[in-house]
């Protein structure tokens, strides 16, 4: 150590950068264009190696899957479903024409039974029947602790099919006792059905002239009841002869003012005329105030009105009219007989006896009967209007009331002929001649076909499960992924596990740090000191062990190196060899220049700068000056220096330190995605010098990358 401090800073070994010329012939960027030029097109990916190298090295894992799902998939599928039992029962459908089975298939009877016969196969499946049915099993679950089921269960387990005057009803289910009682319970509820069905059989024709005969019968009752209200206690005969009687009278009323007021008039006219026959006016005047007079005419008027009201009822020969006609004429000469008397005693004389003051009078008595006429006859014409009214009323009444009847006798005769005529329309009679039994054997059984099939799928369903697995999630399980994922990429070693075996993990070392000093190719930038970065991906992929173990290794081979803790943010390299806590890097970077006295420790004869204690410099301080500042310090002492970058995604400066090495060595452990690690390879191959190296670390021991160990062992 002392050697090489005594250096600092300003020694200049004969071996430095500036002393090398390149030994590339030419200019370098025709050799570029040349290897371009030559490049291969890659080849096209094989579907099926893809299938293969998803399942390399994990055979024994797939086969757990396949027999874990294969039992899961093959117990579940045998679980999943219940044999089936299935009961049947037979109904028999009656033709009621003889012998009509054996008619010519084109009778029309015959296709009028096989018509009624699919009537009622798709009765017995309709909704009203399922229903029933329904209702009857749900109460039988209730009983049971069963589960109740729907329309569309019961339908899903029954089926019916006819086969001439048969007809069979199957029910599937997974007991044999409900198998029985599905179809039993169906059969019940369409017996009840037909039943009831046929007991109030109707008829369109039937049901229209029922509505019919309901709606004449209460427009007849509606109709009686009028009449009742408009005749009351009376009938039409009644009020046509009252009626007849009121005009009767008013005629005899219109005839005794006529005569009034002719009466008046003429002895109005007798006071102004001396040569006025007193005698008839008198006469006339004592015949119009007759009492006797005015009371046969009255009667006869009544009995006129009663003669016409008989001749109404009856013939004219008729007793009752005769009898009538009698003494209506007998009344007629009394009145006659009066009439003379009358006109005797005005010729005598005995009439006209009075004065002149005896004729106002009669005047003013004739003047006040005629406004007592008047009024009668008022009254009178009111009660004829209103019994005309009556009788108009009653009369239209009547003729309805018969029109309805008639109507309603012939509702009646119609529907009596329809109820005759559909006793015997239908062309049979069905009947339950079996109901289900309990079956005694599943009528199908695919448990076990189904089980066979589930283990195959999931037996199946293991190497797809691993194929979807690698095609979403692709993870590099091999060394050879590398090339088949990432692309054309060199492969410096594939290191084993360390925990495994250490001998066998240096000795894959010491061939990395080999296969590094052989490569013709490199292009040291920094003379004959070879500075090598070594970074990943992610976290927890090894890179400070296999720097550590690089370093150490160049140490072995001889050669002066340094190991440089670049990781600023996880020092794990510091850390591992106890330097957390000492001047480094960060001190380096603060001071402006690299103190190998007070920067760079010995470990086990292996030189560390480690990443320092100055809480002032972080990740993000660092700049390519800076860095290109301790690495030249570094290259004008050592052979070979040797750098942990850390890992990309955590790091700035592994961004920095892998631009200015002159190899990078990108560490790839055993299962890690290879989306993070193409994105790394993408950046170096943009932002490097050279093209990236890499290490495949914790490899599988089978992995076809893996040199396998000497027996003869190792010495270091």
């Amino acid at each position: 150590m002392q050697e090489h401090t005594e250096k600092y800073p300003g020694h200049k070994p004969e071996h430095h950068r500036g002393n090398t010329e390149p030994r590339v012939i030419g200019d370098p960027r025709l050799h570029q264009v040349k290897d371009f030029l030559d490049e291969q097109a890659p080849p096209p990916a094989n579907p099926l190696l893809v299938v293969l190298r998803s399942f390399r090295g994990r055979g024994f894992s797939i086969a757990v899957l396949a027999v874990l799902l294969s039992i899961l998939f093959g117990v579940g599928a045998y679980l999943a479903i219940s044999p089936k039992y299935q009961s049947q029962g037979l109904i028999r459908v009656a033709a009621r024409v003889p012998k009509v089975m054996y008619a010519d298939p084109n009778d029309p009877r015959l296709r009028l039974f096989d018509s009624f016969v699919s009537a009622e196969v798709t009765y017995i499946q309709s909704r009203p029947v399922l229903e029933r049915a329904l209702g009857a099993l749900a109460e039988d679950a209730q009983h049971s602790g069963d589960e109740a089921m729907d329309i569309s269960d019961l339908s899903r387990m029954i089926s019916v099919r006819k086969e001439k005057g048969l007809i069979t009803v199957s029910a599937l289910a997974p007991q044999p006792e409900q198998a029985s009682n599905t179809v039993n319970t169906l059969l019940k509820a369409y017996t009840s059905l037909h039943t009831e069905a046929s007991s109030q059989a109707q008829t369109i024709r039937e049901r229209q002239l029922i509505g019919r005969e309901k709606e004449l019968l209460t427009k007849l009752t509606e109709t009686n009841a009028r009449i009742l209200e408009v005749g009351g206690e009376h009938g039409t005969a009644s009020i046509a002869k009252a009626h007849l009687s009121k005009v009767t009278q008013l005629e005899e009323v219109d005839h005794r003012i006529s005569e009034l007021v002719t009466t008046i008039a003429q002895q109005e006219a007798e006071e102004s005329s001396t040569a006025f026959d007193t005698g008839d006016a008198e006469i006339k005047r004592v015949t119009v105030l007759d009492k006797a007079m005015a009371d046969m005419t009255y009667d006869r008027a009544k009995r006129a009105a009663d003669l016409e009201s008989l001749k109404l009822r009856y013939k004219d020969d008729h007793l009752s009219v005769v009898s009538l006609e009698t003494e209506i004429a007998v009344i007629d000469n009394a009145i006659e007989s009066r009439r003379q008397q009358i006109v005797t005693l005005g010729n005598t004389g005995a009439l006209t006896a009075g004065g002149e003051d005896q004729e106002k009078d009669s005047i003013a008595g004739l003047q006040a009967l005629s406004r007592k006429l008047e009024t009668r006859r008022s009254e009178v014409a009111i009660e004829a209007k209103r019994l005309n009214s009556k009788l108009i009323e009653l009369t239209f009444l009547k003729e309805e009331h018969g029109e309805v009847r008639k109507m309603l006798d012939a509702t009646r005769r119609a529907l009596e002929e329809v109820r005759v005529e559909s006793r015997n329309s239908l062309p049979g009679s069905v009947e339950v001649i079996a109901y289900g039994g309990t079956p005694k054997r599943p009528v199908e059984d695919k448990r076990k076909k189904l089980a066979i099939a589930g283990a195959g799928f999931g037996f199946l369903s293991a190497f797809a499960l691993v194929v979807l697995g690698s095609m979403l999630r692709s993870r590099l399980r091999y060394s050879d992924d590398l090339a088949f994922t990432i692309g054309e990429s060199t492969v410096l070693s594939v290191l084993p596990h360390k925990d495994q075996s250490e001998e066998f993990f240096r000795n894959s070392v010491h061939r990395m740090r080999n296969s590094m000093q052989l490569a013709d190719e490199v292009d040291r930038g920094h003379g004959h000191t070879m500075v090598l970065a070594v970074c990943s991906a992610h976290p927890g992929s090894g890179v400070s062990t296999i720097a550590q173990e690089l370093a150490e290794s160049f140490c072995v081979a001889g050669l002066r190196t340094a190991l440089v803790d670049g990781d600023l943010n996880e020092p794990a390299l510091s850390q591992r060899l106890n330097l957390e806590k000492v001047a480094g890097l960060r001190d380096a970077i603060s001071e402006g220049q690299l103190d190998g006295a007070s920067h760079i420790k010995e470990v086990s004869q292996l030189h560390v700068l480690p990443a320092g204690h100055d809480d002032t410099v972080f990740d993000e301080h660092l700049s390519l000056s800076r860095v290109r500042t301790v690495v030249d310090n570094l290259c004008e002492v050592y052979e070979v220096v040797v750098i942990d970058a850390g890992p990309f995604e955590d790091n700035l400066s592994a961004n920095l330190f892998t631009a200015l090495a002159d190899q990078v060595v990108v560490v790839i452990h055993a299962g890690e995605r290879a989306t993070s690690s193409r994105r790394v390879l993408k950046w170096l191959d943009t932002n490097s010098t050279r093209p990236p190296l890499l290490a495949f670390n914790a490899a599988n021991a089978n992995d076809p990358g893996l040199i396998k160990q000497s027996t003869r062992g190792s010495h270091v």
